[in-house]
């Protein structure tokens, strides 16, 4: 494990960041880390402080390529507030391989947010007297101006940096913060706004003491409850394009920007909070704050099963198809799985027929709802047994995270579909030898191809005898008649036998079609000929 911030013999200004990462190689599966608890305890003697329990599972793509992908999601990170003071802060990882917690220290030093070192300013030291300190402001010194409270007997002189007064001091240390080199402006959220996820957090942060870049190289929002713990929201872009920024600051820091798109808050009243990383001090020297109430927009599903029909008798191989949206989506339709299964109606356990597929374009949805919940379409080919159920389509909602449902009543048939006809000879005809029978079969239930693999051919004597096993048709013949009619894939499905040897007399010519569907002769065709 490691602790990275702060570092060690760091003076860092309250509230600070505690962030580093924490893995156990000998875990078999995720990180091997389960908890992170962080105390301080004070340099001069006395009881430990405990900070709070760290966020786990920040990505790390560092440490995941140097120990393995399974322990990418290892770092951690707590903001954490101390007095002023010197402390040894030490994090503590649980392993999930032994349930004992190992250790890491850092010895930091806590300033007081008032009090902060300057950073090689230009002195000029001004006569300010107990009388005229009050009388200090922006206007007399073109710059921004930072007082705390001081008391005047105190001031012997004033540190100036540039045009901005940073700092006055005396014997008793700092009184104003130099930081009016570190700017930083949170735009988005405004304050005392209702908002609904997603929202946005947004804004700029610079410091100008650095020489290169924009000073800054993290920023880090969270959100702090009206009672309980802060939840860490995230890891905002930093780096966006401000021309307005760079206008006012300098080109250096143009790339100032950031921004953080919130999805998932719980409703409830915060202050969130964006805390800006500073390059030149290695610290979170600045943040800035917003009071927001968040609320939850109100679920309202809707849906429908168009395939199949209610009540109606299927294949065995069939389609599910319909649409499904939650009306109270702030954006997109407001679905985001479908998960379909079949109750049979005797009895049983339900049969899971799979996630259907989700977006397809819904034209007549959109026209209906709005524009944006045209792609609310879904999908599933779906096989069963044959015997009756209710089909129930499950639709999760992207407000609400819960599944609703709409069913429909099926029957599914035996499987087989076959279909034939005798073309030659017509039935009622006189015919001499040799003579055709000819014709097609399929079966629509086959996936592939056209669901017939033999035709056999008897004569049957209307008289009375045994009948004779004309042969074996020859099948695949080319139909294209057929395959306008049921799809291209049934036209080869033509058969041909000539008859040859077949004695006078009247007979019942039949042909039976045998079907790669069910693996049985499913279907029979008979017609009545005379044979000269």
């Amino acid at each position: 494990m490691a602790v990275e911030t702060p570092a060690s013999g760091a003076v860092v200004t309250a509230p600070f960041e505690v962030a580093g990462w924490a893995l156990d190689e000998d875990a078999t599966t995720l990180t091997g880390i389960d908890a992170i608890h962080v105390y301080a305890f004070p340099s001069g003697g006395g009881s430990p402080t405990f900070l709070g329990v760290g966020t786990y599972g920040v990505a790390r793509p560092e440490v995941g390529a140097a120990f393995g992908a399974q322990f990418t999601n290892t770092g951690y990170t707590l903001v954490a507030s101390l007095p002023a003071g010197t402390f040894t802060v030490v994090v503590y990882a649980r392993s999930t391989v032994t349930g004992i917690f190992s250790a890491a220290v850092r010895t930091i030093t806590v300033r007081d947010a008032a009090v902060t070192t300057r950073v090689s300013p230009a002195r000029e030291t001004a006569g300010a007297s107990t009388g005229s300190w009050r009388s200090l402001g922006p206007t007399a010194f073109g710059g921004p101006v930072s007082v705390v409270s001081p008391d005047p007997a105190w001031v012997s002189e004033l540190i100036w940096y540039g045009r901005t007064l940073v700092a006055a001091t005396r014997g008793r240390g700092l009184l104003v913060n130099d930081l009016g080199q570190l700017q930083m402006s949170l735009e988005a959220p405004s304050g005392g706004g209702s908002l609904t996820p997603p929202f946005t957090v947004s804004g700029w942060a610079l410091d100008q003491r650095a020489t290169t870049g924009a000073g800054v190289d993290a920023i880090h929002v969270y959100a702090f409850p009206s009672g309980g713990g802060a939840t860490f929201l995230g890891v905002a872009s930093y780096g966006q394009s401000r021309s307005d920024v760079g206008a006012a600051f300098g080109s250096q820091f143009t790339n100032s920007g950031f921004s953080l798109t919130v999805s998932s808050l719980a409703a409830g009243a915060y202050r969130i909070v964006a805390y800006a990383h500073s390059t030149v001090t290695g610290t979170f020297d600045i943040a800035k704050s917003a009071s927001v109430t968040v609320v939850r927009p109100t679920s309202a599903p809707r849906a429908a099963i168009g395939a199949p029909a209610a009540d109606a008798t299927v294949a065995p191989s069939f389609y599910v198809a319909g649409w499904a949206v939650d009306l109270g989506a702030s954006s997109g339709p407001g679905i985001d799985a479908i998960h379909v299964y079949a109750y049979p109606t005797a009895g049983g356990g339900p049969v899971f027929l799979g996630a259907a597929s989700y977006g397809g374009s819904r034209p007549d949805v959109g026209a209906v709802f709005g524009s944006r919940f045209t792609n609310s379409g879904f999908g599933l080919s779906a096989t069963l047994p044959s015997g009756k159920y209710t089909l129930v389509v499950f639709y999760r909602s992207t407000v609400s995270g819960s599944f609703s449902s709409v069913v429909r009543a099926i029957t599914v048939r035996q499987p087989g579909n076959p279909l034939m006809s005798i073309d030659r000879p017509g039935t009622g005809t006189t015919t001499g030898r040799p003579f055709p029978v000819a014709g097609w079969a399929i079966d629509l239930d086959s996936a592939a191809g056209t669901g017939v693999d033999a035709i056999h051919v008897w004569a049957f004597p209307v008289g009375g005898g045994s009948p004779v096993f004309l042969g074996v048709a020859g099948y695949g013949g080319v139909r294209g008649d057929v395959g306008a009619i049921f799809g291209s894939r049934f036209t080869n499905s033509g058969y041909n036998l000539v008859v040859s040897s077949l004695p006078a007399g009247t007979y019942q010519i039949a042909v039976y079609a045998h079907s790669a569907v069910t693996g049985t002769f499913n279907q029979a065709r008979a017609v009545t000929v005379t044979v000269q």
